[in-house]
Protein backbone atom coordinates (compact mmCIF):
# COMPACT_ATOMS: atom_id res chain seq x y z
CA UNK A 1 0.00 0.00 0.00
CA UNK A 2 1.03 3.27 -0.86
CA UNK A 3 1.08 6.60 1.15
CA UNK A 4 -1.00 7.92 -1.24
CA UNK A 5 -4.43 5.36 -0.62
CA UNK A 6 -4.09 5.68 3.23
CA UNK A 7 -4.20 9.49 2.48
CA UNK A 8 -7.47 9.24 0.29
CA UNK A 9 -8.86 6.48 2.88
CA UNK A 10 -8.72 9.50 5.64
CA UNK A 11 -9.54 11.99 3.57
CA UNK A 12 -6.26 14.14 3.79
CA UNK A 13 -4.24 16.48 1.20
CA UNK A 14 -1.32 16.70 4.63
CA UNK A 15 1.52 14.27 3.33
CA UNK A 16 4.24 15.17 5.88
CA UNK A 17 1.37 14.83 8.59
CA UNK A 18 -0.03 11.59 7.43
CA UNK A 19 3.63 10.12 6.75
CA UNK A 20 4.50 11.08 10.26
CA UNK A 21 1.15 9.60 11.64
CA UNK A 22 1.95 6.70 10.08
CA UNK A 23 5.21 6.41 11.77
CA UNK A 24 3.45 6.93 14.93
CA UNK A 25 1.50 3.82 14.04
CA UNK A 26 4.49 1.46 13.55
CA UNK A 27 6.10 2.25 16.77
CA UNK A 28 2.82 1.77 18.49
CA UNK A 29 2.65 -1.31 16.47
CA UNK A 30 6.09 -2.62 18.13
CA UNK A 31 5.41 -1.26 21.36
CA UNK A 32 2.19 -3.76 22.01
CA UNK A 33 1.99 -6.42 18.68
CA UNK A 34 5.70 -7.24 18.26
CA UNK A 35 5.55 -7.24 14.88
CA UNK A 36 9.35 -6.61 13.98
CA UNK A 37 11.35 -9.09 16.30
CA UNK A 38 15.12 -9.63 16.08
CA UNK A 39 17.38 -10.82 18.98
CA UNK A 40 20.36 -8.65 19.44
CA UNK A 41 23.69 -9.66 21.09
CA UNK A 42 26.04 -7.64 23.57
CA UNK A 43 29.42 -8.50 24.84
CA UNK A 44 29.21 -8.79 28.88
CA UNK A 45 32.20 -7.18 30.40
CA UNK A 46 33.74 -8.25 33.68
CA UNK A 47 32.84 -5.31 36.45
CA UNK A 48 30.56 -3.18 34.20
CA UNK A 49 27.14 -3.40 34.78
CA UNK A 50 25.33 -1.09 32.37
CA UNK A 51 24.67 -1.24 28.60
CA UNK A 52 23.40 0.49 26.04
CA UNK A 53 20.41 -1.20 24.69
CA UNK A 54 20.40 -1.69 20.59
CA UNK A 55 20.16 2.10 18.49
CA UNK A 56 16.52 0.27 17.03
CA UNK A 57 15.53 -1.25 20.40
CA UNK A 58 11.64 -0.46 21.03
CA UNK A 59 9.99 -3.11 23.48
CA UNK A 60 11.15 -6.64 24.65
CA UNK A 61 9.41 -9.55 23.53
CA UNK A 62 8.54 -11.83 26.71
CA UNK A 63 9.21 -15.86 26.51
CA UNK A 64 9.94 -18.30 28.45
CA UNK A 65 12.08 -17.49 32.11
CA UNK A 66 14.45 -15.33 30.79
CA UNK A 67 11.54 -12.61 29.58
CA UNK A 68 13.53 -11.93 26.69
CA UNK A 69 16.96 -11.07 27.98
CA UNK A 70 19.30 -14.76 28.55
CA UNK A 71 22.63 -14.79 29.49
CA UNK A 72 24.59 -17.05 27.61
CA UNK A 73 24.87 -20.57 29.13
CA UNK A 74 28.34 -21.18 28.49
CA UNK A 75 28.85 -17.80 31.00
CA UNK A 76 30.18 -18.82 34.58
CA UNK A 77 27.45 -19.43 37.28
CA UNK A 78 25.05 -18.15 34.32
CA UNK A 79 21.60 -18.36 36.51
CA UNK A 80 23.22 -16.21 39.34
CA UNK A 81 22.53 -13.25 37.05
CA UNK A 82 19.96 -10.48 37.43
CA UNK A 83 18.93 -7.58 35.06
CA UNK A 84 16.76 -4.38 34.50
CA UNK A 85 16.14 -2.04 32.21
CA UNK A 86 16.81 2.12 33.51
CA UNK A 87 15.79 4.47 31.09
CA UNK A 88 18.06 3.72 27.83
CA UNK A 89 20.15 0.87 29.52
CA UNK A 90 20.23 -2.31 30.42
CA UNK A 91 21.29 -2.66 33.95
CA UNK A 92 22.84 -6.40 34.55
CA UNK A 93 23.85 -7.78 38.06
CA UNK A 94 25.21 -10.89 39.34
CA UNK A 95 24.83 -12.25 42.79
CA UNK A 96 27.93 -12.98 44.56
CA UNK A 97 29.25 -14.84 47.45
CA UNK A 98 27.70 -12.65 49.79
CA UNK A 99 23.99 -13.25 48.31
CA UNK A 100 24.39 -9.66 46.89
CA UNK A 101 23.81 -7.88 43.33
CA UNK A 102 27.26 -6.70 42.69
CA UNK A 103 28.61 -6.78 38.82
CA UNK A 104 29.53 -9.16 36.33
CA UNK A 105 33.10 -11.26 37.41
CA UNK A 106 33.31 -12.01 33.66
CA UNK A 107 34.00 -10.87 30.11
CA UNK A 108 32.25 -12.86 27.22
CA UNK A 109 31.55 -11.78 23.66
CA UNK A 110 28.33 -11.95 22.99
CA UNK A 111 27.22 -12.90 26.10
CA UNK A 112 23.82 -11.31 26.32
CA UNK A 113 20.99 -11.62 24.05
CA UNK A 114 18.21 -9.57 23.91
CA UNK A 115 15.32 -10.29 21.74
CA UNK A 116 13.14 -7.53 20.97
CA UNK A 117 11.19 -5.11 18.76
CA UNK A 118 12.64 -2.72 16.34
CA UNK A 119 11.94 0.17 14.53
CA UNK A 120 12.67 -1.27 11.12
CA UNK A 121 12.09 -0.01 7.39
CA UNK A 122 8.85 1.91 7.82
CA UNK A 123 9.11 3.25 3.55
CA UNK A 124 10.18 0.99 1.00
CA UNK A 125 10.77 1.28 -2.87
CA UNK A 126 8.69 -0.64 -5.34
CA UNK A 127 8.72 -3.96 -3.40
CA UNK A 128 7.85 -5.76 -6.33
CA UNK A 129 11.73 -5.23 -7.60
CA UNK A 130 11.07 -3.14 -10.95
CA UNK A 131 10.83 0.43 -9.67
CA UNK A 132 13.53 2.58 -12.18
CA UNK A 133 14.85 2.68 -8.69
CA UNK A 134 16.84 -0.46 -9.51
CA UNK A 135 19.60 -1.40 -12.53
CA UNK A 136 19.65 -5.17 -12.23
CA UNK A 137 23.50 -4.34 -13.48
CA UNK A 138 25.07 -7.92 -14.44
CA UNK A 139 21.84 -9.94 -12.32
CA UNK A 140 19.59 -12.36 -14.84
CA UNK A 141 15.86 -11.72 -14.53
CA UNK A 142 16.18 -15.90 -14.33
CA UNK A 143 14.76 -17.28 -10.27
CA UNK A 144 18.12 -18.30 -9.04
CA UNK A 145 21.02 -16.85 -10.33
CA UNK A 146 23.04 -13.87 -9.10
CA UNK A 147 25.98 -12.88 -11.59
CA UNK A 148 28.34 -9.43 -10.63
CA UNK A 149 29.65 -7.53 -12.84
CA UNK A 150 33.02 -7.05 -12.33
CA UNK A 151 32.88 -3.94 -13.98
CA UNK A 152 30.08 -2.01 -12.16
CA UNK A 153 30.15 -4.14 -9.52
CA UNK A 154 29.60 -2.02 -6.43
CA UNK A 155 26.55 -0.21 -8.66
CA UNK A 156 24.53 -3.74 -8.40
CA UNK A 157 21.04 -3.45 -6.54
CA UNK A 158 19.96 -7.34 -5.73
CA UNK A 159 16.25 -6.79 -5.61
CA UNK A 160 15.06 -9.42 -3.68
CA UNK A 161 11.36 -10.59 -4.66
CA UNK A 162 8.78 -13.89 -4.99
CA UNK A 163 11.09 -14.29 -8.29
CA UNK A 164 14.22 -15.71 -6.08
CA UNK A 165 12.45 -17.82 -3.69
CA UNK A 166 15.61 -19.66 -3.22
CA UNK A 167 17.39 -17.34 -1.24
CA UNK A 168 17.51 -18.32 2.82
CA UNK A 169 15.67 -16.08 5.06
CA UNK A 170 18.74 -16.01 7.35
CA UNK A 171 20.44 -14.57 4.34
CA UNK A 172 17.88 -11.61 2.65
CA UNK A 173 14.69 -9.89 3.53
CA UNK A 174 11.76 -10.29 0.75
CA UNK A 175 11.09 -7.09 -0.30
CA UNK A 176 14.52 -5.49 0.30
CA UNK A 177 16.87 -4.45 -1.84
CA UNK A 178 20.67 -4.78 -1.27
CA UNK A 179 23.77 -3.06 -3.15
CA UNK A 180 27.04 -4.24 -3.24
CA UNK A 181 29.20 -1.63 -1.18
CA UNK A 182 32.96 -3.29 -0.62
CA UNK A 183 34.76 -6.09 -2.44
CA UNK A 184 35.32 -8.84 -1.06
CA UNK A 185 38.85 -8.16 -0.27
CA UNK A 186 42.20 -11.05 0.20
CA UNK A 187 44.83 -8.74 1.13
CA UNK A 188 47.61 -11.82 1.79
CA UNK A 189 49.05 -13.61 -1.01
CA UNK A 190 49.29 -16.92 0.77
CA UNK A 191 45.74 -17.00 0.47
CA UNK A 192 46.00 -16.84 -2.91
CA UNK A 193 45.70 -20.00 -5.41
CA UNK A 194 47.80 -20.40 -8.93
CA UNK A 195 45.43 -20.91 -11.23
CA UNK A 196 42.29 -19.82 -9.85
CA UNK A 197 40.19 -16.59 -11.13
CA UNK A 198 40.33 -13.43 -9.44
CA UNK A 199 39.39 -9.64 -9.51
CA UNK A 200 41.55 -6.67 -8.87
CA UNK A 201 39.32 -4.78 -6.23
CA UNK A 202 41.85 -2.25 -4.95
CA UNK A 203 45.44 -1.14 -6.89
CA UNK A 204 48.07 1.19 -5.58
CA UNK A 205 52.00 -0.38 -6.02
CA UNK A 206 51.81 -3.92 -7.11
CA UNK A 207 51.67 -4.64 -11.09
CA UNK A 208 48.97 -7.32 -11.62
CA UNK A 209 49.58 -7.87 -14.60
CA UNK A 210 52.96 -9.82 -13.67
CA UNK A 211 50.22 -12.10 -12.17
CA UNK A 212 48.66 -12.32 -15.15
CA UNK A 213 46.30 -9.54 -15.69
CA UNK A 214 45.44 -7.78 -18.79
CA UNK A 215 45.84 -4.26 -17.14
CA UNK A 216 45.84 -2.55 -13.46
CA UNK A 217 42.83 -1.53 -13.69
CA UNK A 218 39.57 -2.64 -10.61
CA UNK A 219 37.78 -5.18 -11.88
CA UNK A 220 40.02 -6.68 -14.46
CA UNK A 221 39.60 -11.00 -14.02
CA UNK A 222 42.34 -12.87 -14.68
CA UNK A 223 43.43 -16.64 -14.08
CA UNK A 224 46.80 -15.93 -11.60
CA UNK A 225 50.44 -17.28 -12.03
CA UNK A 226 52.94 -17.93 -8.77
CA UNK A 227 51.49 -15.71 -6.33
CA UNK A 228 54.49 -15.17 -4.31
CA UNK A 229 56.21 -12.28 -6.03
CA UNK A 230 53.63 -9.58 -5.01
CA UNK A 231 52.57 -8.69 -1.80
CA UNK A 232 49.09 -7.66 -0.95
CA UNK A 233 47.82 -4.91 1.20
CA UNK A 234 44.39 -3.42 1.65
CA UNK A 235 45.75 -0.87 -1.20
CA UNK A 236 46.77 -3.72 -3.44
CA UNK A 237 44.12 -6.44 -3.23
CA UNK A 238 42.08 -9.41 -5.03
CA UNK A 239 38.47 -11.01 -4.68
CA UNK A 240 38.73 -14.69 -5.59
CA UNK A 241 35.95 -15.71 -8.00
CA UNK A 242 36.57 -19.43 -8.54
CA UNK A 243 38.16 -22.31 -9.23
CA UNK A 244 38.03 -22.95 -12.83
CA UNK A 245 36.70 -26.60 -14.37
CA UNK A 246 39.17 -28.03 -16.75
CA UNK A 247 37.97 -30.96 -17.58
CA UNK A 248 34.82 -32.97 -18.45
CA UNK A 249 31.78 -30.81 -19.70
CA UNK A 250 29.47 -28.30 -18.43
CA UNK A 251 25.84 -29.15 -16.98
CA UNK A 252 22.66 -27.91 -18.99
CA UNK A 253 20.55 -25.02 -17.04
CA UNK A 254 23.73 -24.03 -15.52
CA UNK A 255 25.06 -20.44 -15.04
CA UNK A 256 28.81 -20.38 -15.98
CA UNK A 257 31.65 -17.78 -16.93
CA UNK A 258 34.27 -18.17 -18.69
CA UNK A 259 37.80 -18.38 -17.48
CA UNK A 260 39.85 -19.14 -20.46
CA UNK A 261 39.31 -19.55 -23.95
CA UNK A 262 41.78 -20.84 -26.95
CA UNK A 263 40.07 -23.07 -29.08
CA UNK A 264 36.70 -23.42 -27.78
CA UNK A 265 33.59 -22.17 -29.36
CA UNK A 266 31.69 -21.44 -26.04
CA UNK A 267 28.50 -19.98 -28.90
CA UNK A 268 27.55 -23.73 -29.18
CA UNK A 269 27.06 -24.36 -25.53
CA UNK A 270 24.78 -21.34 -25.27
CA UNK A 271 27.54 -18.32 -24.67
CA UNK A 272 26.79 -15.09 -26.52
CA UNK A 273 30.14 -15.18 -26.82
CA UNK A 274 33.88 -16.72 -26.67
CA UNK A 275 35.74 -13.92 -24.55
CA UNK A 276 36.86 -14.19 -20.91
CA UNK A 277 34.38 -12.72 -18.63
CA UNK A 278 31.10 -13.76 -20.30
CA UNK A 279 28.41 -15.24 -18.44
CA UNK A 280 26.03 -17.54 -20.10
CA UNK A 281 23.62 -20.22 -18.83
CA UNK A 282 24.85 -23.39 -20.86
CA UNK A 283 22.38 -25.47 -23.03
CA UNK A 284 23.86 -28.69 -22.98
CA UNK A 285 27.45 -31.12 -22.75
CA UNK A 286 28.72 -30.46 -26.10
CA UNK A 287 32.24 -28.89 -24.95
CA UNK A 288 35.15 -30.34 -23.16
CA UNK A 289 36.48 -27.96 -21.40
CA UNK A 290 40.74 -28.00 -20.82
CA UNK A 291 43.17 -25.49 -19.10
CA UNK A 292 43.39 -23.30 -22.13
CA UNK A 293 39.15 -23.68 -22.44
CA UNK A 294 37.66 -23.21 -19.05
CA UNK A 295 35.27 -21.65 -17.13
CA UNK A 296 33.94 -20.96 -13.30
CA UNK A 297 30.28 -21.78 -12.19
CA UNK A 298 28.25 -18.65 -10.81
CA UNK A 299 27.45 -18.29 -7.32
CA UNK A 300 23.23 -19.34 -7.07
CA UNK A 301 21.55 -17.11 -4.56
CA UNK A 302 21.30 -19.39 -2.00
CA UNK A 303 24.83 -18.94 -0.92
CA UNK A 304 25.04 -15.26 -1.16
CA UNK A 305 24.29 -13.67 2.60
CA UNK A 306 22.76 -10.26 1.61
CA UNK A 307 22.83 -9.58 5.15
CA UNK A 308 26.35 -9.56 5.18
CA UNK A 309 27.03 -6.02 5.82
CA UNK A 310 30.92 -5.87 5.12
CA UNK A 311 29.68 -6.55 1.45
CA UNK A 312 26.12 -5.41 1.24
CA UNK A 313 24.27 -2.44 2.39
CA UNK A 314 20.42 -2.65 2.60
CA UNK A 315 19.37 0.47 0.46
CA UNK A 316 15.33 -0.09 0.70
CA UNK A 317 14.27 2.09 3.22
CA UNK A 318 13.04 5.63 2.32
CA UNK A 319 14.78 8.35 3.76
CA UNK A 320 12.61 10.81 2.68
CA UNK A 321 9.26 9.53 1.82
CA UNK A 322 6.74 11.20 -0.20
CA UNK A 323 3.01 9.74 -1.20
CA UNK A 324 4.17 7.87 -3.47
CA UNK A 325 6.36 5.59 -1.10
CA UNK A 326 5.41 1.87 -0.07
CA UNK A 327 4.27 1.10 3.40
CA UNK A 328 6.27 -1.68 4.31
CA UNK A 329 3.92 -4.07 6.02
CA UNK A 330 1.07 -6.49 4.31
CA UNK A 331 -2.25 -5.44 4.03
CA UNK A 332 -3.46 -7.17 7.07
CA UNK A 333 -1.34 -4.62 9.14
CA UNK A 334 -2.05 -1.50 6.89
CA UNK A 335 -5.77 -1.22 7.48
CA UNK A 336 -4.86 -1.36 10.89
CA UNK A 337 -2.46 1.49 10.68
CA UNK A 338 -5.51 3.33 8.67
CA UNK A 339 -7.42 3.19 11.79
CA UNK A 340 -4.21 4.44 13.87
CA UNK A 341 -3.94 7.51 11.43
CA UNK A 342 -7.63 8.13 11.70
CA UNK A 343 -7.43 8.19 15.55
CA UNK A 344 -4.89 10.70 15.32
CA UNK A 345 -6.47 12.80 13.18
CA UNK A 346 -9.80 12.95 15.34
CA UNK A 347 -8.55 15.39 17.43
CA UNK A 348 -10.25 16.87 20.15
CA UNK A 349 -13.03 14.54 19.22
CA UNK A 350 -12.18 12.30 22.49
CA UNK A 351 -15.28 9.93 21.67
CA UNK A 352 -13.96 9.28 17.98
CA UNK A 353 -10.16 8.82 18.52
CA UNK A 354 -11.18 6.29 21.13
CA UNK A 355 -13.03 4.49 18.59
CA UNK A 356 -10.52 4.49 16.16
CA UNK A 357 -7.99 3.57 18.47
CA UNK A 358 -9.95 0.32 19.26
CA UNK A 359 -10.72 -0.38 15.87
CA UNK A 360 -6.66 0.02 15.40
CA UNK A 361 -6.19 -2.47 18.22
CA UNK A 362 -8.65 -5.03 16.88
CA UNK A 363 -7.45 -5.37 13.19
CA UNK A 364 -3.66 -5.54 14.34
CA UNK A 365 -4.71 -8.62 16.70
CA UNK A 366 -6.22 -9.88 14.26
CA UNK A 367 -3.29 -9.14 11.83
CA UNK A 368 -1.29 -11.06 13.77
CA UNK A 369 -3.29 -13.76 14.99
CA UNK A 370 -3.60 -14.32 11.01
CA UNK A 371 0.54 -14.78 10.42
CA UNK A 372 0.63 -17.11 13.60
CA UNK A 373 -2.23 -19.38 12.13
CA UNK A 374 -5.64 -19.51 13.51
CA UNK A 375 -5.71 -22.18 16.48
CA UNK A 376 -8.92 -24.47 16.60
CA UNK A 377 -10.12 -24.80 20.19
CA UNK A 378 -10.74 -28.03 21.32
CA UNK A 379 -14.15 -28.47 23.66
CA UNK A 380 -13.31 -31.25 26.29
CA UNK A 381 -15.13 -31.78 29.32
CA UNK A 382 -14.91 -30.27 32.57
CA UNK A 383 -14.67 -32.82 35.14
CA UNK A 384 -13.89 -36.98 34.30
CA UNK A 385 -17.17 -38.46 33.94
CA UNK A 386 -17.61 -42.16 35.10
CA UNK A 387 -19.28 -45.26 33.11
CA UNK A 388 -21.12 -48.17 34.66
CA UNK A 389 -22.78 -50.64 33.76
CA UNK A 390 -26.29 -48.80 33.72
CA UNK A 391 -25.10 -46.57 31.19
Amino acid sequence: MQVLEVMERVNSTQTNLIIRFIRNAFLELQETYYEKTKTSYISLVNGVSDYNLPADYVALVPGGSDNGIKIDDNVTDSGDYRWTIVGRKLRVYKINDEEQLGAPDESYASGIAITHTFIGFDFIYNPSGDSTYYTTGGITNADVILIPDPTALLNTIVSVTDLNPAIRTDYADIGHHYQRTAYNKIEDESLMTTGNFYMIAARSLVDFTSLGAGDNNVGTMFLTTDPSGVTLTQNDAVEELGTPITSGSMTADVVYMITAQSLLDFTLDGASASTVGTVFTSTGSLLTLTTADSVIAVNTWDSINFLDTSLFTDVSSLTSPDEYSYINCDDTIAEAIIENVRSQLAGDDVAMEGHRHRKFRKKASTGMTIRGGRKRKINVPPRVYRLDEND
